[in-house]
C-alpha cells in the first residue's frame, strides 16, 4: 500500500475524498488530512506519504508553494494538484514543479481512477527499480567484503566500499569474523550449495550480515561501534541462538568458528582464517560444535605422530583386518577431545600414510589409482570426510580393499603368471648363464631392476643374488660328485662364472671348502 497525504482548506472536500474513493482497491491508504500547505509540511516527516494530492488555493500556504518546497525537500514524493482554476498559470507552474498529475474540480470517480492508476504503476516501477539497486548494491558490497576477508579488496575498492559499511551494521575496526560449518555436507555439490546459501538466508535475519565466499564458506563479520568493548560471552551466546534456528530451519547443524578481536581492517583475512579453523574442530568435537581461535593448541597431541605402515603391510599381507582397525584406532585416538590450530595435518598424515602403502603396493603388481577408481574411491574424498570417524572409516575401506587385492595377488600368482615366478622360471633356466643379472631378467620381463629385488624378496622371501648364488652352488657340488668329475674351470663355466678364482671365494663361501677339496672328500668316502 502506498501512502496517500490530501491536502483541501475545506474539511468536506478532505473528507469526501478520504472516505468516498475506494483507495485501498487502488493501493492506496490515506496517512494525513491537512488544510493547508503549511500544516502539510509539519507533518511529513511522521507521515511519510508516498503521494500528496493538494488544492491550488489555501490559507497560510497555498498549493503553489507547497509543491515548489515538497520539489525542494522531498522530490521523491509524487503530486497530484487538484484544483477548480483552469488558469493556464497554475498549469505552467504545475509543469516547472514536476506535478505527476494535474485534475480539475470536479472530477468524477473515473477520472480518480485513471490518474491514480498511473500513478500506482509509476510508483511500482520506481520501487521495483529501487529494490534492484539496492539488491545490486547489497551484492557489490559483499563481494567486495568476501575479497576483503580473503585479502584479495583493492585500495580503490577499500576507498569506495569501507564509507558504506555502516550501513550494512558493520564495523570493521572492532569485530570477529564467525564462520559457520555445516556438520554433514551433501556430496552433490548443487544440493550443498543450496544448503549453504539457505543457512546463509537464515543466519542473514539475525544481527550479522552472512554471506558464502568465493571458497563456498558461509562467513559473517560481528561488529560493534568502536567505543564498546566485543563481549564475547554474548558472541558464544548469539552462535548457539544461530545453532537452534539453523536446526528449526533446516534439520541441519552447523559448528561455529570464531576469531579473535579486530582492531583493524586489515586484520580481518587473518581473523577469517583463525574462524575457519575453528568452524572445523566439528571433526574433533562433532555436531554444534563452538570454539574461539584462543582455545586452539599450538601443538599436535604428541610429536612425530605417524601411521606405522610397516604394522600395515603386515597386516595386509595377513589378512588382519583388526590389526589394521586397531592401528588407525591408535592413532585418531590421539586426536579426539584435543583441539587444534593445524587441523590440514591429519589429511597430511593419512595421505603420507596412503602413498607409502601404495609404493610398496607395486611390488605385487597392485597399483593403488587403478583399485581406488575399480572401488569407486579417490583420494580427494578424504578432504570431504569431515569427522575423524568418517576419515577413519575411509582409510580402513582403502586399507580393506587393497588387502583384498593383495591376497587376490597372491593367491593367484602361481596360477597367472605373476611377475615374481615369471622370474623364478627365468632363473631356474638361464642361471648358468654368464649374463644373467638383474639388469637381464628385468629387460626380460619388462620391469626396473629395484622394481624385480623387492618383488623377488617380498614374494619369494630371499634375495635374487642369493637365490642364484645357491642354485649355482648346488649344481657346481653335483658336477664335482660325478663319476667323471670336469676339471674346476669347466665346473665354474657352467655354472656361469667367467672368472674361476671368484667361483673357487664363492664355493668355499657357500660350502666351507674349495672344490678341490670337496671333490677329493667325495672320492675319499667313495674308496
Amino acid at each position: 500500500m502506498y501512502k496517500l497525504m490530501i491536502v483541501d482548506d475545506e474539511e468536506s472536500i478532505r473528507e469526501g475524498i478520504a472516505k468516498s474513493i475506494p483507495w485501498a482497491e487502488w493501493g492506496f491508504e490515506v496517512s494525513a488530512r491537512c488544510a493547508n500547505g503549511l500544516e502539510a509540511l509539519e507533518n511529513i516527516a511522521d507521515t511519510q506519504p508516498d503521494v500528496v494530492l493538494s488544492d491550488i488555493r489555501m490559507p497560510k500556504m497555498d498549493g503553489v508553494e507547497l509543491m515548489s518546497r515538497l520539489r525542494e525537500q522531498y522530490p521523491e514524493i509524487k503530486v497530484v494538484i487538484l484544483s477548480g482554476y483552469s488558469d493556464f498559470e497554475y498549469l505552467n507552474m504545475s509543469i516547472k514543479n514536476k506535478v505527476a498529475e494535474y485534475l480539475l474540480k470536479p472530477t468524477d470517480l473515473d477520472e480518480f481512477e485513471e490518474v491514480f492508476h498511473r500513478l500506482k504503476a509509476t510508483l511500482d516501477e520506481e520501487q521495483k527499480n529501487r529494490q534492484m539497486q539496492m539488491q545490486n548494491e547489497r551484492l557489490l558490497f559483499f563481494a567486495w567484503l568476501d575479497k576483503l576477508l580473503r585479502g584479495r579488496a583493492s585500495g580503490a575498492e577499500n576507498e569506495i566500499f569501507v564509507p558504506k559499511a555502516e550501513q550494512y551494521k558493520l564495523w570493521l575496526e572492532n569485530s570477529a569474523v564467525l564462520v559457520l560449518s555445516a556438520d554433514s555436507k551433501p556430496a552433490d555439490k548443487h544440493l550443498l550449495a543450496q544448503l549453504q546459501n539457505r543457512i546463509a538466508e537464515i543466519a542473514c535475519a539475525t544481527e550479522v550480515n552472512f554471506f558464502v565466499t568465493g571458497e563456498d564458506i558461509i562467513a559473517g563479520v560481528y561488529g560493534i561501534q568502536a567505543e564498546q568493548d566485543l563481549d564475547y560471552e554474548h558472541i558464544f551466546k548469539f552462535a548457539k541462538y544461530l545453532q537452534h534456528i539453523i536446526r528449526t530451519e533446516t534439520h541441519h547443524t552447523v559448528s561455529v568458528g570464531i576469531s579473535e578481536l579486530c582492531t583493524e581492517m586489515q586484520m580481518l583475512p587473518q581473523a577469517y582464517e583463525q574462524a575457519k579453523c575453528c568452524a572445523n574442530q566439528n571433526m574433533f568435537f562433532g555436531s554444534e560444535s563452538v570454539f574461539r581461535y584462543s582455545q586452539l593448541e599450538e601443538e599436535i597431541p604428541e610429536k612425530n605422530i605417524y601411521f606405522c605402515t610397516e604394522r600395515l603391510e603386515k597386516a595386509l599381507l595377513a589378512g588382519k583386518e583388526e590389526e589394521i582397525q586397531a592401528e588407525f584406532h591408535r592413532v585418531f585416538s590421539l586426536f579426539h577431545q584435543h583441539p587444534l590450530k593445524e587441523y590440514r595435518f591429519i589429511d597430511q598424515l593419512c595421505l603420507s600414510c596412503l602413498f607409502e602403502l601404495s609404493r610398496w603396493a607395486l611390488q605385487y603388481n597392485v597399483r593403488m589409482e587403478k583399485l581406488l577408481h575399480k572401488a569407486d574411491m579417490a583420494y580427494s574424498r578424504l578432504n570431504h570426510c569431515h569427522t575423524l570417524d568418517a576419515k577413519c572409516e575411509f582409510m580402513t575401506g582403502v586399507l580393506h580393499e587393497l588387502a583384498k587385492e593383495l591376497h587376490s595377488q597372491r593367491t593367484g600368482s602361481r596360477k597367472n603368471g605373476s611377475v615374481a615366478y615369471q622370474v623364478r622360471q627365468l632363473v631356474d633356466n638361464k642361471f648358468g648363464s654368464n649374463a644373467m643379472s638383474l639388469e637381464y631378467v628385468a629387460t626380460k620381463v619388462h620391469k626396473s631392476p629395484a622394481y624385480i629385488s623387492k618383488v623377488f624378496k617380498n614374494e619369494l622371501n630371499c634375495n635374487f643374488s642369493d637365490y642364484i648364488t645357491k642354485l649355482r652352488m648346488e649344481h657346481a657340488a653335483k658336477l664335482l660328485g660325478g663319476n667323471n668329475p670336469p676339471k674346476i674351470y669347466e665346473v665354474a663355466a657352467e655354472c656361469g662364472y667367467a672368472d674361476v678364482s671368484n667361483f673357487i671365494k664363492v664355493f668355499r663361501k657357500y660350502h666351507n671348502e674349495s672344490p678341490s677339496e670337496y671333490r677329493s672328500a667325495l672320492l675319499r668316502n667313495i674308496e
